[in-house]
Protein backbone atom coordinates (compact mmCIF):
# COMPACT_ATOMS: atom_id res chain seq x y z
CA UNK A 1 0.00 0.00 0.00
CA UNK A 2 3.00 2.32 0.57
CA UNK A 3 3.85 1.82 -3.13
CA UNK A 4 0.49 3.24 -4.13
CA UNK A 5 0.25 5.88 -1.87
CA UNK A 6 3.73 7.08 -3.25
CA UNK A 7 2.54 6.69 -7.17
CA UNK A 8 -0.71 8.44 -6.37
CA UNK A 9 1.52 10.98 -4.15
CA UNK A 10 3.55 11.87 -7.36
CA UNK A 11 1.00 11.59 -9.92
CA UNK A 12 -0.71 14.27 -7.89
CA UNK A 13 2.33 16.32 -7.74
CA UNK A 14 3.09 16.03 -11.28
CA UNK A 15 -0.29 17.44 -11.84
CA UNK A 16 0.41 20.06 -9.86
CA UNK A 17 3.93 20.63 -12.41
CA UNK A 18 1.77 20.52 -15.23
CA UNK A 19 -0.89 22.99 -13.88
CA UNK A 20 2.14 25.62 -13.31
CA UNK A 21 3.68 24.37 -16.51
CA UNK A 22 0.67 25.37 -18.71
CA UNK A 23 -0.26 28.63 -16.68
CA UNK A 24 3.77 29.66 -17.07
CA UNK A 25 3.60 28.97 -21.42
CA UNK A 26 0.47 30.97 -21.56
CA UNK A 27 2.24 33.53 -19.97
CA UNK A 28 4.91 33.50 -22.65
CA UNK A 29 2.36 33.38 -24.55
CA UNK A 30 0.94 36.65 -23.64
CA UNK A 31 4.04 38.18 -23.09
CA UNK A 32 5.33 36.63 -26.98
CA UNK A 33 2.23 38.45 -28.75
CA UNK A 34 2.63 41.58 -26.78
CA UNK A 35 6.60 41.56 -28.09
CA UNK A 36 5.69 40.41 -31.73
CA UNK A 37 2.73 43.72 -32.00
CA UNK A 38 5.73 46.04 -30.57
CA UNK A 39 8.37 44.89 -32.88
CA UNK A 40 5.82 45.27 -35.86
CA UNK A 41 5.03 48.28 -34.78
CA UNK A 42 8.51 49.26 -34.65
CA UNK A 43 9.25 48.08 -38.41
CA UNK A 44 6.09 49.31 -39.57
CA UNK A 45 6.12 52.74 -38.11
CA UNK A 46 9.15 53.71 -36.27
CA UNK A 47 12.03 52.35 -38.39
CA UNK A 48 10.93 53.50 -41.81
CA UNK A 49 10.86 56.92 -40.37
CA UNK A 50 14.42 56.41 -38.76
CA UNK A 51 15.55 54.45 -42.11
CA UNK A 52 14.53 57.40 -44.71
CA UNK A 53 15.90 60.31 -42.55
CA UNK A 54 18.85 58.23 -42.23
CA UNK A 55 19.25 58.01 -46.49
CA UNK A 56 18.19 61.36 -46.95
CA UNK A 57 21.40 63.35 -48.00
CA UNK A 58 20.85 66.70 -46.21
CA UNK A 59 24.01 67.56 -48.62
CA UNK A 60 21.87 66.41 -51.94
CA UNK A 61 19.30 69.94 -51.80
CA UNK A 62 20.55 70.77 -54.94
CA UNK A 63 18.10 71.92 -57.64
CA UNK A 64 17.58 70.24 -61.31
CA UNK A 65 19.76 71.90 -63.55
CA UNK A 66 19.66 71.73 -67.27
CA UNK A 67 23.60 72.26 -67.10
CA UNK A 68 25.52 69.58 -67.80
CA UNK A 69 28.72 69.14 -65.28
CA UNK A 70 32.15 70.19 -67.01
CA UNK A 71 34.25 67.74 -68.57
CA UNK A 72 37.46 66.98 -65.88
CA UNK A 73 40.70 68.37 -67.35
CA UNK A 74 42.46 65.86 -69.19
CA UNK A 75 45.35 64.32 -67.91
CA UNK A 76 48.87 65.83 -68.10
CA UNK A 77 51.13 64.16 -70.56
CA UNK A 78 53.63 61.60 -69.29
CA UNK A 79 57.02 62.79 -68.10
CA UNK A 80 59.84 62.28 -70.59
CA UNK A 81 62.30 59.42 -70.30
CA UNK A 82 65.13 59.54 -67.99
CA UNK A 83 68.80 58.73 -69.09
CA UNK A 84 70.48 56.55 -66.14
CA UNK A 85 74.09 55.46 -67.56
CA UNK A 86 74.82 54.66 -70.89
CA UNK A 87 72.27 52.02 -72.35
CA UNK A 88 69.74 52.41 -69.02
CA UNK A 89 66.65 54.47 -69.69
CA UNK A 90 63.76 55.17 -67.00
CA UNK A 91 60.62 55.09 -68.56
CA UNK A 92 58.00 56.97 -66.48
CA UNK A 93 54.34 55.04 -66.16
CA UNK A 94 51.16 57.35 -67.18
CA UNK A 95 49.96 59.14 -64.13
CA UNK A 96 46.25 57.54 -62.63
CA UNK A 97 43.29 58.34 -64.74
CA UNK A 98 40.96 60.90 -63.27
CA UNK A 99 38.01 60.29 -61.18
CA UNK A 100 34.93 59.25 -63.17
CA UNK A 101 32.93 62.27 -61.75
CA UNK A 102 35.09 64.93 -60.59
CA UNK A 103 33.60 66.97 -58.18
CA UNK A 104 32.05 70.41 -59.48
CA UNK A 105 33.83 73.20 -58.03
CA UNK A 106 31.94 76.36 -58.32
CA UNK A 107 33.49 80.07 -59.29
CA UNK A 108 32.33 82.35 -56.83
CA UNK A 109 29.47 84.60 -57.65
CA UNK A 110 28.15 82.31 -60.75
CA UNK A 111 24.58 80.89 -60.66
CA UNK A 112 25.78 77.33 -59.87
CA UNK A 113 27.45 78.17 -56.91
CA UNK A 114 24.81 79.57 -55.15
CA UNK A 115 21.47 78.33 -56.67
CA UNK A 116 22.54 74.85 -57.66
CA UNK A 117 23.77 73.69 -54.44
CA UNK A 118 22.52 75.74 -50.98
CA UNK A 119 23.91 73.26 -48.34
CA UNK A 120 23.75 74.22 -45.16
CA UNK A 121 26.73 72.21 -43.53
CA UNK A 122 25.92 73.08 -39.63
CA UNK A 123 21.85 71.93 -39.73
CA UNK A 124 22.77 68.96 -42.03
CA UNK A 125 25.01 68.01 -39.67
CA UNK A 126 22.77 68.78 -36.66
CA UNK A 127 20.25 66.95 -38.24
CA UNK A 128 22.19 63.79 -38.66
CA UNK A 129 23.25 64.09 -35.03
CA UNK A 130 19.28 63.80 -34.47
CA UNK A 131 18.54 60.60 -36.59
CA UNK A 132 21.80 58.76 -35.01
CA UNK A 133 20.34 59.91 -31.62
CA UNK A 134 17.09 58.86 -32.61
CA UNK A 135 18.21 55.46 -34.16
CA UNK A 136 20.53 54.41 -31.23
CA UNK A 137 17.45 55.18 -28.40
CA UNK A 138 14.94 52.83 -30.85
CA UNK A 139 17.41 49.69 -30.93
CA UNK A 140 17.90 50.35 -26.68
CA UNK A 141 14.23 50.11 -26.95
CA UNK A 142 14.17 46.90 -28.82
CA UNK A 143 16.71 45.61 -27.49
CA UNK A 144 14.99 46.08 -23.66
CA UNK A 145 11.88 44.55 -24.97
CA UNK A 146 13.83 41.34 -26.38
CA UNK A 147 15.57 40.87 -22.97
CA UNK A 148 11.89 41.31 -21.13
CA UNK A 149 10.97 38.86 -23.67
CA UNK A 150 13.43 36.17 -23.06
CA UNK A 151 13.41 36.61 -19.03
CA UNK A 152 9.42 35.20 -19.79
CA UNK A 153 10.77 32.48 -21.88
CA UNK A 154 10.99 29.38 -19.52
CA UNK A 155 12.90 26.66 -19.92
CA UNK A 156 12.21 24.16 -22.47
CA UNK A 157 9.01 21.70 -20.55
CA UNK A 158 11.65 18.16 -20.77
CA UNK A 159 14.06 20.47 -18.22
CA UNK A 160 11.08 22.36 -16.24
CA UNK A 161 9.69 18.51 -15.74
CA UNK A 162 13.14 16.84 -14.82
CA UNK A 163 13.99 19.62 -12.59
CA UNK A 164 10.77 19.67 -10.50
CA UNK A 165 10.95 15.38 -10.55
CA UNK A 166 14.59 15.79 -9.10
CA UNK A 167 13.41 17.99 -6.64
CA UNK A 168 10.57 15.96 -5.27
CA UNK A 169 12.43 12.63 -5.44
CA UNK A 170 15.46 14.73 -3.22
CA UNK A 171 12.14 15.51 -0.73
CA UNK A 172 10.62 12.73 -0.55
CA UNK A 173 13.40 10.13 -0.50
Amino acid sequence: MDAYEKVEEARDEMGIIEDDFIQNERAVGVAEQSFTQKENMFYQHQFPNIFNKLTTDPYQQYTASDEPLPPPPPPPPPPDPVNLAGDLVLVHDAPPPPPMFAPYIGVPGSPRDSQTFPIQPREAFETARDVEVEYNMAMTELESLRKEFDSFRPQSPEQYRRRELHRKLRSSG
